[in-house]
């Protein structure tokens, strides 16, 4: 059990919830640092949008890939042994990465008709800024690699950790936040509020 004290409201996460922030942590670190690696080596590997347009989706599924070995390599920090990348990609990631749909409609809809604009020779501005979008969607997939992993354990009658929180607790504890801060919670419901905001959002 984690204890702490938060503006007078006393916060208490038992060991499953705990368990779970920190694959969260593990793996929120892992996409930015592999979110950055992907986007220096696009500026230092691609000179116009034709390259990106070419080579862009395979560099960052490569980066992906490495991802999964992340995923299994916390599986099976927990005992389970019986999942391979293979079936760890098709069985729990598929469903949470975008990184492909999001390449090819940034590839249709800007980087194939601006490719071959001035020559071939895209503002630099241009090219980074499209590479950072890139950056941006894989970023997203390592990080919800997390929620497969959790998925994984849990099918595997894994109880030492708390199920991922869901969209509609992220969107009630925003709520419950912004309505905080804008002095719309009276003194009398602020810790009881402090409490609903960090235990919805598990951060």
């Amino acid at each position: 059990m984690i204890t702490f004290d938060v503006n007078g409201a006393i916060i208490r996460f038992d060991d499953t919830k705990n368990n779970y922030n920190k694959i969260r942590k593990i793996f929120k670190l892992y996409a930015l640092e592999i979110s950055k690696n992907f986007e220096r080596d696009c500026l230092n590997s691609f000179q116009n949008l034709k390259q990106i347009s070419d080579r862009g989706l395979s560099l960052g599924e490569k980066y992906i890939e490495e991802s999964f070995k992340k995923g299994i390599e916390t599986i099976v920090s927990f005992g389970i042994i019986t999942i391979d990348i293979d079936t760890f990609k098709s069985v729990y990631c598929e469903k949470y990465l975008d990184f492909k749909r999001l390449f090819n409609n940034l590839n249709k809809t800007f980087i194939i008709p601006n490719k071959n604009k001035k020559n071939g020779h895209a503002s630099f501005l241009e090219i980074e800024s499209t590479i950072k979008k890139m950056s941006n969607y894989l970023y997203n997939d390592c990080f919800k690699i997390h929620y497969a992993v959790v998925d994984a354990l849990i099918e595997n009658r894994i109880t030492a950790v708390h199920s991922y929180i869901d969209e509609e607790s992220i969107k009630k504890s925003n709520a419950l936040f912004n309505n905080y801060k804008d002095g719309f919670i009276g003194k009398a419901d602020e810790c009881k509020v402090v409490k609903q905001i960090i235990t919805l959002k598990s951060i």
